[in-house]
């Protein structure tokens, strides 16, 4: 190891206070005693981040240091050229829209974006680059709401470790790389917390805003008035898109380093994601102080190789009411570095509605939550006619999801009559949208989604209604 890496380490002997108190001196929070220990090798990173039990587990520091050292920064030219094509652009119209906005005296009534040369930029963008940036994205009273609203979830404890709701926390792994005592300032490769709000969460008035906002921002990509060949492949894409998941919103503690190792976010075959939308809660945040960047890779493919075979693509900077979009593909790699400073962010993944439908671990994914049962139903929209040989085993798990199980808020009446065929007993679903009030039984369910059409009609702008977690 010293030999490959000499350039990039020093090597202290524990018991030499002098040394140690030099090497620690701008990272009092690592705990000195963790770090000395008789038999023990531990390491600890520029940033204030520490690794121990290197004499069992070495390859956590192997791959920092390979990292480092062979890793090397977003060209330069294509960091103009985005700049330059859309950036600076976009914050062309935003001013004058703003400018102009002001002196009608509506500034904040509505969105800046909605321009349909906004649009093509941002789908050309999307086509070129594989992401986008659009930079206040919602009036700044919303964008405030949304980002109190975040701030008192996380102090409130009511976020979970990122790990603990994905397959990092599974699996045999070796050595702590989820630093399961959750020590300050130890290495892991997930810091963030996180947690789910629907519209019947406290912050759902807040959320409410981003979602509608976005809402009108995807079916503006989806249905161009016009454009080029990029804007209408770009289209093209998002066609399916027809539901999203709801807002994931996280935060990375500034005193653990919180950083995200690289990762995609269709890692599942059955998640079937189409594209990431992430909007940033941090007001008042500086790169180079606070750190927290996402840096976004070129292509790869799964297992994902190491970073320097990647090659870095963009580094986008967390700001406060910046919205990224990425397809969330093997397209785009991406990874958050660590954060000096409670980093903070919304999350919002536009999904693949027929994939999904007619896929049945999709669907088993979906009907884990029993809450969410009622929104399979339209759901079950995107299936395509039951085939000559039956139901696929995707609309048995919709069956038995929606008329075997139970919820809080609908009644499985036993002796209510069927309002389509009047019959008694047997399981059975309340109505919705123009039947609701109604109570069919399952015979008449069944024959409901075997007459379905696949259509592929379902509107972003329309989701409010069909919010479905995948």
């Amino acid at each position: 190891m010293t030999r490959g890496y000499a350039e990039l380490l020093r090597i202290i002997d524990f018991r030499d206070d002098t040394a140690l108190d030099e090497a620690l001196a701008q990272h009092s929070e690592i705990p000195r005693a963790e770090l000395c220990r008789r038999g023990v090798a531990s390491a600890v990173l520029p940033e204030g981040v520490y690794f121990t039990d290197l004499q069992e587990h070495h390859q956590m520091l192997l791959y920092e240091l390979s990292y480092r050292q062979q890793l090397k920064p977003a060209d330069l030219s294509s960091a103009a050229s985005v700049e330059r094509d859309f950036l600076q652009p976009l914050r062309s119209m935003r001013e004058a829209w703003c400018a102009n906005a002001n002196v009608a005296g509506t500034c904040g009534q509505n969105w800046w974006w909605e321009e349909p040369k906004v649009s093509e930029l941002v789908a050309r963008s999307l086509a070129n680059n594989k992401f986008a940036v659009l930079d206040g994205f919602l009036p700044q009273v919303e964008f405030a709401a949304l980002a109190a609203a975040a701030l008192a979830e996380f102090e409130a404890g009511g976020m979970a470790r990122g790990a603990q709701l994905s397959g990092l926390a599974t699996g045999d792994v070796r050595g702590d790389v989820q630093n399961a005592a959750e020590q300050t300032r130890k290495w892991t490769i997930r810091g963030d917390f996180s947690s789910i709000w629907s519209d019947s969460d406290s912050a759902a008035v807040a959320n409410r805003a981003l979602t509608t906002a976005l809402d009108a921002l995807i079916m503006g990509l989806k249905h161009p008035g016009g454009g080029d060949a990029a804007i209408h492949e770009v289209a093209d894409r998002l066609q399916c898109a027809d539901f999203r998941e709801e807002t994931m919103v996280a935060c990375y503690p500034g005193a653990s380093r919180a950083r995200y190792h690289p990762h995609i976010d269709n890692d599942r075959s059955f998640i079937h994601r189409v594209l990431t939308a992430i909007l940033y809660l941090n007001a008042d945040w500086s790169p180079e102080r606070d750190g927290g960047h996402l840096r976004l890779f070129n292509e790869g493919r799964l297992p994902l190789p190491q970073p320097a075979e990647l090659g870095v693509k963009y580094d986008v900077v967390p700001q406060g009411n910046r919205l990224l979009l990425f397809w969330a593909t093997e397209e785009v790699p991406h990874e958050v570095l660590p954060t000096r400073r409670d980093r903070y962010a919304c999350t919002i993944w536009l999904v693949d509605g027929p994939r999904s439908a007619s896929d049945p671990k999709a669907l088993q994914r979906a009907a884990a939550n029993p809450h969410q049962l009622h929104q399979l139903r339209t759901l079950a929209a995107c299936l395509p006619r039951q085939g000559p040989h039956g139901p696929t085993m995707a609309e048995e798990i919709l069956s038995r999801s929606l008329l075997r199980a139970s919820t809080a808020t609908e009644s499985f009446s036993l002796d209510r009559p069927c309002d389509q065929c009047g019959a008694r007993g047997g399981l059975g679903a309340p109505g919705v949208d123009a039947e609701a009030g109604k109570w069919f039984c399952a015979a008449c369910w069944r024959h409901w989604a075997a007459s379905l059409e696949f259509t592929p009609r379902c509107e972003v702008g329309k989701l409010e209604e069909v919010e479905v977690i995948l």
